[in-house]
């Protein structure tokens, strides 16, 4: 029983990271634009603007996925792969640089994580591992880079 409630507290710090995180990256991009883009190039504005509300649906969906991973660990899993999907699917439509640049960081801290995640679900002792602990570590900054980019 010890072992599924450190799983849960566990998954219930990741989820609500992300959960929160995706909330704060959809804030509304600065007024500010950047100079006269490249053709087929997007203003950060732009981009922020693009990821704005999949992150709000992502944070929806992760903050949901989090109450279920309280009864059932595993569950969260599927809801990081899904929102590693999502953000994929979503990467594809950016054209701005920078702001391209730090949503697959992003996407990388979350692969990280789900990938440490489920290694840790079959092996308890792996949430003690020097790389379960860097995941959990980059995912953070990498979702604050997003904020940080859209609020410029």
């Amino acid at each position: 029983m010890q072992h599924r409630s450190r799983l849960a507290l566990i998954a219930g710090s990741a989820a609500l990271s992300i959960a929160l995180l995706a909330g704060c990256s959809s804030g509304t991009p600065s007024a500010e634009t950047d100079p006269e883009p490249a053709p087929e190039a997007q203003t950060v504005a732009e981009a922020c603007s693009l990821i704005q509300e999949p992150l709000l649906k992502i944070g929806e969906d992760i903050t949901e996925a989090n109450t279920r991973a309280l009864e059932d660990p595993a569950s969260l899993v599927p809801a990081f792969e899904q929102a590693t999907d999502e953000m994929v699917a979503v990467s594809g439509e950016i054209r701005n640089a920078e702001v391209a640049s730090v949503f697959d960081q992003a996407i990388a801290a979350l692969v990280s994580v789900t990938e440490e995640y489920s290694i840790v679900l079959d092996d308890p002792a792996h949430a003690e591992s020097e790389e379960f602990a860097t995941a959990f570590e980059e995912l953070l900054p990498a979702f604050t880079a997003i904020d940080t980019t859209c609020e410029s």
